[in-house]
This record gives C-alpha cells, sequence and structure tokens, in this order.
C-alpha cells in the first residue's frame, strides 16, 4: 500500500497551523523592554514560507501551489516549512467547481486549505504589519506580488510563472518565467531539478491531482488550441505513467468530468459569474485598474437567455464595486455541432470617454486578437466584439490592454 499525499497534505497543515498558532501565542506575549515582538523572541523553530497562485485562483494555480507545498515537504527540510496559501475568500471555493471535483478525486480534503480570509491567516497580517519581519512568498502562476500583501513585509525568494513578466522581484532566485501551457508543468520540472527521480517519488494520487490543470490548461494536450508545449507534452506523459487509481479512465475522460464540472455555470448570479475568474491589475505608467474577468461556457446572448438582462448594468455595479477604471469581459463557449465549434467573444465597459474612444480605435487593429464589432450598446463606454484568434487568452489579452491604457496620459473623469 503505497502512502498517499493525502496524509503528507494533512499532515502539513496540520503542522503549519500549529506552527502559526505558536508563532501568534508567542507574540500575544509582554516581552520585557519591548513593546513589539522580533523574529528571534517568537521562536520560529521553521521558517515559513507562503507559496501561493494568483488571485483568480483557477484549477492550475491551485494545484500549483498545494502540490508544490507538498512536494516540498517529501523533501524533508528541517529549517523551513512551505505552506499552501489559496489567494481568495474560503466561500469563493464554492464557486469553483471543478477545484473541488479534483480535489474530490484526488481524496485531498480541500476544507484544511487555509485562504487570505482564514482568521489565522489574518493574524498573521497583523503581526507581520506590527511586527516588522519578513514574509517569504513562492509565487507560482503569476509573477508579480499583490498590493493586498503589502501590510505582510513581503519578500518574494522564487517565481514559478507561465505569463507576461512584469518585470518585478529580480532577485527572486529561481525566477522561471516560460510560456508554458500550465503552471502546474513548471512545477513538476521543478521537482525533476531537485535530483530527484519523479518517476519514484511523485505519488500517484498526486500525479492524478497534477495532470488535472495539464489537461484543462491545454485543452487535452490538443495542439491546435495553441496553448500546449513540449514540456507539458512530457510532464503529462511522466505523470500519466504513475497513476493507478481503478478511476482514472484516461486523458479523455479525465478532462470531460473536469470540464464539465468547470463549465457548469448557469446557476451563478451576475456578480458570481463576473468575480469567479477575475484579476486585477493597476498599470505601470498611468496608473490605472485593469480587470479582466473570463467566463467558460457564456456567450454574450447567455445574459439575456439566463438573467433575462444584458450585461451592461452588471458590469457597471462591477466596475464600481473594484473601483476599476476598465472592465474586460472575455467569454468562451463550445458549440460542437459549429464550425468552428470553438468561440470567444470579448466586450469592455470604461466610465472614461478618453479610455473608451481610445480602445474602439486601436483593438480592431489588433490581429493578434481577431476582434469583430457585434451590437453597439445603447450606454456609452461600452463595445462588444467576436474574438476570431480564440487562442488569445487573458495572457495574450492582459499586456495588451496594459499598454493601451499605459498610452492616455493619466487622468479620471470628471
Amino acid at each position: 500500500m503505497y502512502l498517499k499525499s493525502a496524509s503528507i497534505f494533512e499532515r502539513l497543515l496540520k503542522q503549519g497551523r500549529d506552527q502559526l498558532q505558536k508563532v501568534l501565542k508567542a507574540s500575544k506575549l509582554p516581552l520585557a523592554g519591548a513593546t513589539l515582538p522580533d523574529k528571534a523572541s517568537l521562536s520560529l523553530t521553521k521558517e515559513i514560507y507562503w507559496v501561493m497562485g494568483n488571485e483568480a485562483a483557477d484549477l492550475d494555480s491551485i494545484v500549483s501551489s498545494v502540490s508544490f507545498a507538498i512536494l516540498k515537504a517529501h523533501l524533508n527540510d528541517s529549517h523551513s516549512l512551505t505552506l499552501p496559501l489559496i489567494n481568495l475568500p474560503r466561500d469563493d471555493i464554492n464557486l469553483r467547481p471543478e477545484v473541488l471535483y479534483v480535489f474530490e478525486q484526488c481524496q485531498l480534503p480541500h476544507e484544511l486549505l487555509l485562504f487570505i480570509d482564514d482568521p489565522l491567516v489574518l493574524e498573521w497580517e497583523e503581526l507581520t504589519a506590527k511586527a516588522g519581519f519578513k514574509s517569504n512568498f513562492i509565487l507560482v502562476d503569476h509573477n508579480q506580488l499583490h498590493s493586498r500583501f503589502s501590510d505582510w513585509n513581503g519578500v518574494v525568494k522564487a517565481i514559478y510563472d507561465h505569463h507576461v513578466d512584469e518585470a518585478a522581484h529580480p532577485n527572486a532566485n529561481p525566477r522561471v518565467i516560460r510560456p508554458v501551457g500550465s503552471n502546474t508543468s513548471l512545477v513538476v520540472e521543478w521537482w525533476k531539478k531537485q535530483h530527484v527521480d519523479p518517476h519514484q517519488d511523485i505519488l500517484p494520487d498526486l500525479a492524478l491531482f497534477m495532470l488535472a490543470p495539464i489537461l484543462i490548461d491545454t485543452v487535452n494536450l490538443k495542439g491546435e488550441y495553441g496553448r500546449v508545449t513540449d514540456l507539458d507534452v512530457e510532464v503529462a506523459g511522466i505523470l500519466r505513467s504513475l497513476i493507478i487509481s481503478a478511476s482514472f479512465k484516461g486523458d479523455d475522460m479525465y478532462f470531460k468530468s473536469i470540464d464539465d464540472a468547470k463549465v457548469s455555470v448557469s446557476h451563478m448570479t451576475p456578480n458570481q459569474l463576473l468575480r469567479r475568474d477575475f484579476k486585477l491589475w493597476t498599470t505601470p505608467i498611468s496608473n490605472r485598474r485593469l480587470g479582466i474577468a473570463s467566463i467558460v461556457n457564456w456567450a454574450l446572448r447567455d445574459w439575456v437567455d439566463f438573467h433575462s438582462q444584458s450585461p451592461e448594468s452588471n458590469m457597471i455595479k462591477f466596475a464600481s464595486l473594484h473601483n476599476l477604471d476598465l472592465l474586460v469581459v472575455m467569454g468562451s463557449k463550445q458549440y460542437p455541432s459549429k464550425d468552428p465549434c470553438f468561440r470567444r467573444d470579448l466586450y469592455f465597459y470604461t466610465p472614461d470617454h478618453i479610455v473608451s474612444d481610445h480602445l474602439a480605435k486601436e483593438l480592431p487593429q489588433m490581429s493578434e486578437l481577431g476582434l469583430i464589432p457585434t451590437s453597439i450598446s445603447t450606454q456609452p463606454g461600452f463595445a462588444f466584439y467576436d474574438q476570431s484568434v480564440v487562442s488569445a487568452s487573458r495572457k495574450v489579452t492582459f499586456p495588451i490592454f496594459r499598454d493601451l491604457l499605459d498610452e492616455i496620459p493619466a487622468s479620471k473623469p470628471q
């Protein structure tokens, strides 16, 4: 009987909670001659590293962070403790049915995970802000620490990411940023470089866990979607060879079961649809707030079909709630009886007419997106497009919108 990854996972999270509680308890003791604790006085037995994915917290981000932490624990490092931190509120995990499905299939209890709004995590944030010692981060599936962690006195120690390099944290080492299909592939590559044999040291249930985002992010390793790379194919082969679960019937069925869970969105409210897979940036030059929401299995007409309303009012509310200068929505949907069967649409809202006019002029010229104007909104600040280049995911659209916003002198609408 092989050792299950769940036992390592449970032991790791229990040890992490115990360590955090120990530090937090020590920080509340009266200290002679000091009003705030320092790192030495807290008697840290192990240095804590937070391994964290991006704020969209999709399957690839969560699996990357959890599997990295499990593999790191497998190295039996007596000097540090690497804990996965899920970069979203705990309740929002329920908006990601595909994540819950994969955890269930691999018998990993997701309830043990640490989320950014957990009391232990919030107390840690408060302590680091007051005590002034550093929080160590390992970033996976993104390469710039979000501003919401500014109170953590964060030091980014390492990066493993497959998005556009935002030129942040140059001292991170390793700093691996490569355009692969799934970030989890980079985690397996890191594991291979630890002088271990992945065929012997990755447990079967962890292999099943890690294969999931590779299949989803590469559309089942199909080259025609422009997402899969040689590393994804190589890593998928390694993981596939390790899986012994009787429930695994091959890539096609595993991909379909996860995708079926992922595309179940018709029951969600408009706000849930927009925040389910949402990323927020501040542009480096104009200091504008850019948000991009990706909605799978959702076309523009679905707003009317499922919610009996056009998207404009919901987008205005969402943009206002998040104080956005620009909200971009990317919808994608499969149409088995049509050619092409996979289609995308893209639409935006901005309260700034200067931004709106600039985007409306420049976006149709972006050949890498292939945008074709569709309906015309009766409200100002909106534009709607079919996106003919279906391989252009958010990794492609983000730098385009960032650069377009930075071409406009910074100013707020009156």
